[in-house]
């Protein structure tokens, strides 16, 4: 049997390759303990029980920055995830991508190449968590792009609900299947969000912004079913029948997991415009175009020049979200 020889220059070669792969994992834990320590001090200044853990950090060749997953923290309890930049010499962080300047990257020639289905009668849906503060920031850039291409679409809205989870606490049955990431209270509020788009659509937007300002599904000691029945009664809803409807909650929360795993919607918000997952930017006016864009024949108000501006929070970045 032949020995294998093993020459000073191999040996050369491994320690270096070893070398690089320790220098990586070390970059990649300082960036990471940077991000957590800048964002921290930002929530914090904010809200003391808020926090961040990092979750992953690549490098992105082509852009030559970092891309970081993060969970923000409440109390310990994920909120959402997100996803920062951060510049490979790690001075500048940016909640939008850090575009190389040299030309286009393969990402975006990819991205580029993906084409928007179209149709004459465009569908969009939007699925949301009822406590999430970025599904409610969702509903509030969507309300008034609805409001002028609702003629023309089908909208309809759809709510995340998870089963399995450990704690029962978190869920409207037994068996865990109809369950909410931020608590039983958050998922009776969806039920209550869905039987008023069943029985008064055309009060579901008014009723949204009232509630979404005024009540807090994730606090069951704020008692949100009576800032919800109080809003209802505010507005000519007849709060006994949409009470009647949540009785049901096991069919109506059935056909959100179904519609859910078909679109492989599992966070809040996840947008899809003709069956299509939209990852673009979630400003009005983008969302608008795109949906113009999915028309096999544009409507005359496409044409038109839109470009509201809609109260937004100054913590949330628009591209967040709850779940994964």
């Amino acid at each position: 049997m032949s020995k294998k020889i093993y020459s000073p220059l191999c040996f050369f070669f491994c320690f270096l390759l070893l070398l690089g792969l320790s220098s990586c994992t070390s970059q990649n834990e300082k960036v990471a303990a940077k991000v957590e320590k800048i964002l921290g001090k930002k929530l914090q200044e904010r809200d003391k029980s808020l926090s961040v853990k990092t979750e992953s950090v690549k490098l992105d060749q082509d852009s030559e920055s970092f891309i970081v997953l993060i969970s923000v923290l409440k109390d310990k309890e994920q909120m959402g995830r997100n996803q920062v930049f951060v510049s490979k010499d790690t001075r500048f962080l940016s909640f939008a991508p850090i575009l190389s300047l040299n030309g286009k990257s393969k990402k975006s020639k990819k991205a580029q190449a993906v084409k928007l289905p179209k149709q004459k009668r465009p569908e969009i849906k939007l699925f949301v968590m009822a406590g999430c503060p970025y599904g409610t920031q969702a509903e509030a850039i969507f309300a008034p792009v609805i409001e002028k291409l609702s003629e023309y679409v089908d909208f309809q809205p759809h709510y995340i609900i998870y089963s399995g989870y450990q704690d029962q606490s978190f869920c409207l049955d037994t068996e865990k299947k109809y369950c909410s990431m931020h608590g039983k209270t958050e998922a009776e509020e969806a039920l209550r969000q869905i039987c008023l788009w069943k029985r008064q659509p055309e009060k579901w937007w008014q009723y949204l912004e009232r509630f979404n300002k005024n009540c807090n599904p994730n606090d069951a000691s704020s008692k949100p079913e009576a800032c919800s029945e109080e809003i209802a009664e505010s507005l000519g809803i007849d709060f006994e029948k949409i009470k009647e409807c949540t009785q049901d909650y096991a069919k109506l929360l059935d056909k959100e997991l179904e519609t859910a795993k078909e679109y492989q919607a599992k966070g809040s918000p996840t947008i899809a415009i003709n069956k299509q997952l939209y990852k673009g930017a979630r400003t009005p006016k983008a969302i608008f175009e795109t949906i113009c864009r999915s028309f096999k024949k544009q409507p005359k108000v496409c044409k038109e020049e839109f470009n509201p501006s809609i109260a937004q929070s100054d913590s949330l970045n628009s591209n967040g979200g709850c779940g994964n």
